[in-house]
């Protein structure tokens, strides 16, 4: 299938960003930081961000901590070799950012970030399951919750500055919680999906080296018939629904629409994309 990659988010900006320039290439590192509500509980979210080319310079200086931002993107997974070693990142590349007016409060945390206390959190991707949907059990506040984790591959048409056609895929990783991953039971490799929810990102260090990842928490999953194969599938197209919130899991993984936040927006960044302008680069 053709693969959908969608993020919007509304926040605040963290920390001052980071502009660097990567073999000729700016590149502007952030941090955007909001609360939002799910399923009744809030939710906090710190989600890195790069902004590439000419639009990182433009948006070095207005991106100040604090500043309230809207930004949409996709989420794309970087691989490159270093040091003989075979090494990827999932990450947000933000296509589209607005400087936004919001009299929403700050939250200031313990290390000095801001973050926006009622934000935005929406995320739909689809594409194709790399492996079998495995549903396990798990122990969450000391009650067994269900969780299905899967990898979805996204297919994306561009045309590169040559102006000749090319195909590329990215991969995300998805969780489902409670009824919902037990409603994804069944689902084969190759089986088209569309995943709606909200991104997360987690870091972990083992044996003094970082490791981060980039999720989408789902809230729905909607599976993609194609017509041949209609007449022969028993269950409706709609594999599962945003289900109803479930007690034994944490704020940070339950499972239901976010709370959006409609910001007032007073300039509108475009953010000039080449989809072959980062190719290589290695963060």
């Amino acid at each position: 299938m053709n693969g959908i990659n969608s993020v919007n988010l509304t926040g605040s900006i963290v920390r001052n960003p980071k502009l660097i320039n990567n073999g000729g290439l700016d590149v502007l590192l952030g941090t955007v930081g909001m609360d939002t509500v799910v399923a009744g509980r809030k939710q906090v979210d710190y989600l890195p961000f790069t902004i590439i080319g000419q639009a990182a310079v433009a948006m070095h200086a207005r991106l100040t901590a604090g500043t309230a931002v809207s930004l949409q993107g996709v989420i794309e997974q970087r691989e490159w070799t270093a040091e003989g070693s075979k090494k990827s990142k999932t990450q947000l590349k933000a296509l589209r950012a607005e400087v936004i007016l919001d009299d929403s409060a700050r939250i200031v945390d313990s290390a000095g970030g801001q973050r926006l206390q009622e934000g935005r959190n929406v995320a739909s991707v689809g594409g194709n399951l790399t492996d079998d949907v495995v549903v396990r059990e798990v122990q969450v506040g000391g009650q067994p919750t269900l969780v299905a984790d899967f990898r979805i591959g996204i297919n994306k048409k561009f045309t590169d500055r040559k102006g000749t056609a090319k195909e590329a895929v990215t991969y995300t990783n998805v969780s489902a919680w409670g009824e919902l991953a037990e409603q994804l039971r069944g689902l084969k490799k190759g089986d088209a999906v569309v995943v709606d929810g909200s991104v997360r990102h987690s870091s972990t260090e083992k044996n003094g080296v970082r490791y981060d990842e980039m999720k989408v928490v789902a809230s729905s999953v909607q599976q993609i018939v194609k017509p041949s194969q209609s007449a022969a599938v028993a269950a409706p197209a709609v594999v599962a629904a945003a289900p109803a919130p479930v007690s034994a899991a944490p704020a940070a993984v339950a499972a239901a629409p976010v709370t959006a936040l409609a910001p007032v927006a007073v300039t509108v960044e475009e953010l000039p994309y080449d989809s072959e302008e980062d190719e290589e680069l290695p963060f």
